[in-house]
């Protein structure tokens, strides 16, 4: 046995030691002597072993004289003309090759008997490259589920050094070619070793199994542990589903918008706000994407619960305005949610009982293991939970919501992946007024990935997806019914090319977008409606870009790309002609132009460099900048800081233009005891143009002259975001603070197209201070206590400054410039237990309960401020007392 694990570490050195090995001298002489027995004779006299397949020496016979000879001369003497090669190993060892070298060691350890040695030891390439520098590429999956593992390290004990796992789990690393001892490792999986011999260019791939005991939860990325200083994007947060269960849950349900909140940069306006807000931007700048379809309302119940179902989730990503240049058409972030794949071993079942909602997942293998399914939903029972709002209209509501997944994916061959998913969400929310609102959003996707060379991949992606609501009211004389709703049609092709230390990213990507802004029926028995349908828009959005990651040296790292977008508005659609030289009024109207089906209304386009770059000062301590210009042609209209199912989506169009948003971002990174406590502070200026808002006193409902109530400007929005992350240990946890400003311009020349003078004021979603303190302690295995912390300053609102009275019966108020003033500042205390054994994957039945206290100090936080006709304030607190919770979890 220990000859054959020589030869094996042996052939696969290939002359890569550094020092020059030297062999004795040899004096002797062959007579047409067979090959083994002329071996024999050299390894006797000079103690020199030699290695060879007797196959290869049948037939071989020597005639030749030796004196005092240094061996290395006597072997290539030997050898001339029978096709044969030797390499060195050691100063007492060599063996002989030819092309068939992989097969002779693939024989021999078969032939050995080792158990371990045809899983631990592989041979990659048919034959030796002479050239010596192959890539070696493959993939890193879930062993259990098959699903791809983002950030997955891959370390190569000789040059010290290693590669990452990409988004979709792939790998590419040159290298010599030799033996390599290789270390795989994943957090909260099995570490992997394996010894390769690496002959040529070619694939390995591997699996990883979760550990019997799931140590560190809080892991804010899957990644390596150092990837926070190592990555060569800046702007950008990762955090998967198990950090997101570590969070107190409200009302027992794991939500992954409120996970965002505990990150620098995302805010949300607040309790019962839909959405979330980042760097100071609106709900309607983010874009949503899930399984490559558009989400266009994250939230359930006005905000109180995400549209995802936590099980269904693997992780989430979260571009804060610095994306790479293959995705784009949003200002303030990209949120990509990245859905499980189903098992490929056996049925499972996941799912939880709580105060709200329930929810179960069923997911496993079909075709013999070739694909696997995953089927999840979700149900709500709120209504109880309404009555105790402090509020007596909400009381007196009722609201239930669901969602329902399905994700089906298939191995087509061993370079085709197909992956269909679909979505299904609907709410219904009725008021006591007996007004009824819904919404539903219906996705389905379909993605093919294909490995066409080793270094060549591509991903193919089509989606359709509707996003509709309905607001109605079916008693009395007012009676009506108001829909609205947003189809879109997006495909993506993706190509990646692994070359050397460049990672190129290149592609083409188009959505079209159908949009019915608002029609409203009057319903049977109305006598005050008319019916009202705002005309349709249509347009179809494009893009080509191109990204390069790639290694300058190995302290300094670039991500540079370059997108470019098209926009087209299309009709059918009238448009009003107005009088130039004077603001849009009815009466300054002059005429008007049809365009037909298809036909192009007006186009927008431009660049969209993006570039990051890293820079190593030490082990462990990084300096990261980037640029990034952003376009965004489809707007999000309100004039609320609330997004509402009665706000709604237009596009960019002949008077409304797209908005363009440039951000610059520098920031410093450090990793502290072994990678555990994680420091970073990053700064950001963020210029706009485009910027739409509303005039004093705008209708935006049903408005078919919207472009007479809007005007354009220019906006910013800067600040410092900091954040520690304790990530090993009994104790963990995060802190997370942000100082940030958001500020709207609009001046004209003319006094109506004019806010606040003409200076700066605050955005509606302006909160300079946001702070977050996320604790956890695990007391036993099974047994944990987590605490969060929220502050932030209260966000802007217009006041009345002054009032005109007569008679306590006519009050004619004078408000303030445009958000001077604020509403309280936010503050709450949130914790949880759980209460279990700790997930095990020997145990048929993993299961916890959680109790959870929302608000623990019972704050009534302020959700706005409204002044009624005599000028007195009041203020709404949606939560304003204490909420506790209790769930059932299990995974079987």
């Amino acid at each position: 046995m220990s000859k054959i694990l020589t030869v094996f570490f042996f052939c696969f050195s290939f002359n890569v030691l550094a020092q020059k090995i030297e062999y004795p001298a040899f004096t002797g002489t062959f007579d047409n002597s067979p090959l083994q027995s002329v071996f024999n004779t050299i390894s006797g006299s000079t103690g020199v072993s030699i290695y060879y397949h007797t196959t290869w020496l049948r037939d071989v016979k020597v005639s030749a004289s030796f004196n005092k000879e240094p061996l290395e001369d006597v072997i290539r003497v030997i050898l001339s003309g029978t096709g044969l090669s030797w390499l060195a190993y050691d100063h007492t060892n060599l063996v002989i090759m030819n092309e068939d070298v992989p097969l002779f060691l693939i024989d021999l350890l078969e032939e050995s008997g080792d158990p371990g040695g045809k899983e631990n030891f592989v041979v990659i390439g048919q034959q030796l490259n002479t050239k010596r520098k192959v890539v070696l590429t493959g993939k890193i999956r879930d062993g259990g589920t098959g699903e791809p593992l983002s950030g997955a390290t891959l370390y190569f004990e000789e040059i010290e050094d290693g590669v990452v796992s990409g988004a979709d789990g792939s790998y590419s690393i040159e290298l010599n070619s030799g033996r390599y001892q290789v270390k795989v490792e994943f957090l909260g999986y099995m570490s992997e070793y394996r010894v390769i011999g690496l002959l040529d260019n070619g694939e390995f791939d591997l699996e990883l199994f979760e550990s019997v005991v799931e140590l560190n939860e809080v892991l804010i990325t899957q990644s390596r542990i150092d990837e926070n200083v190592k990555s060569v994007q800046i702007s950008l947060e990762k955090m998967d589903i198990k950090t997101m269960r570590t969070q107190p849950q409200f009302m027992g349900e794991t939500d992954i918008i409120k996970g965002l909140m505990i990150l620098p940069g995302v805010s949300t306006v607040g309790e019962g706000a839909s959405g979330f807000n980042v760097r100071g931007g609106t709900v309607g700048q983010n874009l949503i994407l899930q399984d490559e379809a558009l989400i266009f309302n994250s939230s359930h119940m006005f905000g109180f619960f995400s549209a995802f179902n936590p099980d269904v989730v693997q992780g989430v990503t979260l571009y804060k305005g610095n994306p790479p240049a293959t995705e784009g058409g949003r200002i303030s972030s990209i949120l990509d949610v990245q859905l499980k794949n189903g098992s490929r071993d056996r049925i499972h079942f996941t799912g939880g009982i709580g105060t709200v909602s329930s929810k179960l997942v069923v997911d496993g293998p079909f075709a013999k293991g070739k694909g696997n399914y995953l089927l999840g939903g979700r149900i709500s029972y709120v209504n109880w939970f309404l009555k105790n709002v402090d509020n007596l209209q909400v009381q007196q509501s009722r609201a239930n919501f669901y969602d329902l997944n399905a994700r089906l994916n298939y191995n087509i061959s061993k370079k085709d992946i197909l992956t269909i998913s679909a979505y299904k969400s609907l709410d219904n929310f009725k008021l006591a007024s007996d007004t009824t609102i819904s919404w539903m959003t219906q996705n389905l996707s379909g993605i093919w990935m294909r490995s066409i060379t080793p270094d060549l991949l591509s991903e193919l992606s089509v989606a359709y997806g509707q996003f509709d609501t309905d607001v109605r009211n079916d008693v009395g004389i007012n009676a009506f019914g108001l829909e609205s709703y947003i189809h879109h049609l997006r495909t993506k092709l993706l190509l990646t090319y692994l070359v050397q230390s460049h990672k190129i990213d290149f592609g083409i990507s188009a959505v079209n977008y159908s949009i019915e802004p608002g029609f409203i029926k009057p319903g049977e028995g109305s006598f005050n409606l008319q019916a009202v349908d705002v005309q349709n828009e249509n347009s179809l959005e494009s893009a080509i870009f191109i990204n390069d990651e790639f290694r300058i040296s190995d302290n300094l790292s670039l991500n540079a790309g370059l997108r470019y977008s098209h926009f087209r508005a299309l009709g059918p659609k009238d448009i009003y002609i107005y009088e130039e030289g004077i603001p849009k009024k009815d009466n300054t109207i002059i005429g008007s132009q049809v365009f037909t089906t298809n036909e192009t209304i007006k186009t927008y386009g431009g660049l969209e460099p993006r570039i990051s770059l890293r820079y190593l000062l030490a082990p462990g301590i990084s300096l990261k900048t980037g640029y990034a210009r952003n376009r965004q042609y489809i707007h999000f209209v309100s004039n609320t800081a609330v997004a509402s199912p009665q706000d709604y989506w237009i596009n960019s169009g002949y008077y409304i233009p797209p908005l363009i948003g440039d951000q610059v971002s520098v920031g410093y990174f450090q990793n502290f005891r072994n990678n555990s406590i994680e420091f970073s502070i990053e700064a950001f200026y963020k210029k706009l143009t485009g910027v739409v808002d509303y005039k004093e006193g705008s209708k935006i409902l049903l408005n078919e002259t919207l472009e007479q109530d809007v005007v354009s400007g220019i906006g910013r929005a800067y600040g410092i975001e900091l954040m520690i992350n304790k990530k090993k240990g009994r104790l963990t946890g995060r802190l997370s603070y942000t100082y940030s400003r958001s500020e709207r311009k609009f001046e004209s020349a003319y006094k109506s197209e004019t806010i606040s003078l003409g200076e700066y004021y605050p955005s509606y979603y302006d909160k300079p201070h946001d702070l977050s303190v996320l604790f956890n302690y695990k007391l036993t295995r099974g047994i944990k206590f987590s605490a969060n912390f929220t502050y932030a300053s209260g966000r802007p609102i217009t006041a009345p400054v002054s009032k005109y009275s007569y008679e306590q019966i006519l009050s004619i108020q004078n408000f303030s410039k445009r958000n001077q003033f604020r509403i309280p500042d936010y503050h709450r205390l949130d914790i949880s237990f759980t209460f279990g054994m700790g997930y095990r994957k020997d145990r048929k039945l993993n299961d916890e309960v959680v109790f959870s206290i929302y608000n623990l100090y019972g704050r009534r936080n302020a959700y706005s401020v409204y002044f009624n006709q005599a000028g007195w304030a009041y203020r709404l607190s949606v939560l304003g007392t204490i909420f506790p919770s209790i769930s059932y979890n299990f995974k079987i």
